[in-house]
């Protein structure tokens, strides 16, 4: 009987592709279109992002949206929209910030973010509870 040599060898790499996070942005302070039609922007702003997917390390993402300070879905569009201008009753608090939602919800904010359309904001806000 004569050996068999074993001519495949096959090493393990744990490496993992790294994706890279999403900024979205609203109609009128984009950087880019993205191929779903959505506004986005190249980083994180804190005056522009209004979305963002997080990439974790696990390979698992995490969906924010900006909502205000009575964590209602983030209207740039609305009176109250312009965010270097107003700063509510006490300027010590920011206006918005980030917080985690479901898939539906994000991807009806996105679409709010895509068309001005309220009626999707509205949605995002039942998706939320």
């Amino acid at each position: 009987m004569s050996k068999k040599s074993n001519n495949f060898i096959f090493h393990r790499t744990n490496t993992v592709p790294t994706q890279t996070n999403e900024y979205y942005a609203f109609i009128d302070e984009y950087d880019f279109i993205d191929n779903d039609n959505n506004y986005r922007s190249e980083s994180e702003d804190d005056t522009k992002t209004l979305a963002k997917v997080l990439y974790r390390e696990d390979s698992t993402k995490k969906l924010m949206i900006r909502v205000d300070h009575m964590y209602k879905p983030y209207n740039p569009a609305s009176v109250y929209g312009d965010r270097s201008a107003y700063r509510g009753k006490d300027q010590t608090r920011p206006t918005s910030k980030f917080v985690t939602v479901n898939q539906n919800a994000f991807n009806a904010y996105l679409n709010f973010l895509r068309t001005k359309n309220v009626s999707w904001l509205l949605n995002t806000e039942r998706e939320m509870q």
